[in-house]
């Protein structure tokens, strides 16, 4: 990573036999709280205006683009659509052609050279307690593309922390790369998101998982509902 970009830095690595072993920074600190009106908020969005001012142009050239890392994962409602769960809510059960038909369209409006994280949530964030700096740590599933997708990432973190939509989105009003995203774009992220947990929080095995993905997937639907107006 580059000097500067609030992340660990690293040490070390070693690659062999396909596995990856890295040495980074060993941080005292404690995850964040997204919670309304929490005194951690202001290091987490000068973390995050920090990853679009240090990771562009994107500092790793074997870094897919975000449509292709992302692209894959998304259709969820379409899935879902092909076959409604008996408890599937009624609001998604509405809405359900509507969602499906506009959760892919914000694949080529992703284009971008910043270095992105994709899974910006709170266990993904660490408060330095030295410095009080936020940190973001655990770089899975990295990609190349526009600074706005994530930021977006975060808003239904914030609003399954407690925030209304719209106050979820004012607290990123004056990160850069918010300001510059096309609304229509984050609009079909933010369906395509919800749809994604949605389906994989009937899917996956992991209890803790499926707990966040399920209380994600009931923010990103309420974040939809604000920006489309669906009722």
């Amino acid at each position: 990573m580059p000097q500067g970009s609030p992340a660990p830095a690293l040490w070390w690595a070693v690659e062999r036999d396909g596995w990856v072993l890295s040495a980074f920074d060993d941080i005292e600190g404690r995850h964040p709280s997204l919670a309304p009106g929490s005194a951690d908020l202001p290091a987490v969005l000068d973390a995050v205006a920090a990853l679009g001012e240090t990771l562009t142009p994107c500092p790793y050239e074997a870094a897919r683009s975000a449509a292709a890392e992302l692209g894959p994962l998304f259709g969820g409602w379409a899935t879902l659509a092909a076959d409604p769960p008996a408890d599937l809510d009624d609001w998604s059960l509405r809405h359900l052609d509507a969602l499906a038909a506009h959760e892919s369209s914000c694949l080529d409006a992703m284009d971008g050279d910043t270095l992105l994280h994709t899974d910006l949530r709170e266990d993904n964030l660490m408060i330095d307690t030295r410095s009080g700096r936020v940190l973001v740590i655990d770089w899975a599933w990295p990609a190349r593309g526009a600074a706005w997708v994530d930021i977006a990432f975060l808003v239904p973190q914030f609003i399954r922390a407690g925030h209304h939509p719209a106050g979820a989105e004012a607290l990123l009003a004056e990160v850069a790369g918010w300001k510059q995203a096309a609304p229509e774009a984050v609009t079909s992220y933010a369906v395509a998101l919800s749809g994604l947990w949605e389906r994989d929080s009937r899917t996956t095995t992991s209890a803790g998982l499926r707990a966040y993905r399920a209380a994600a997937a009931a923010a990103g639907r309420r974040w939809v509902a604000h920006r489309t107006g669906w009722r």
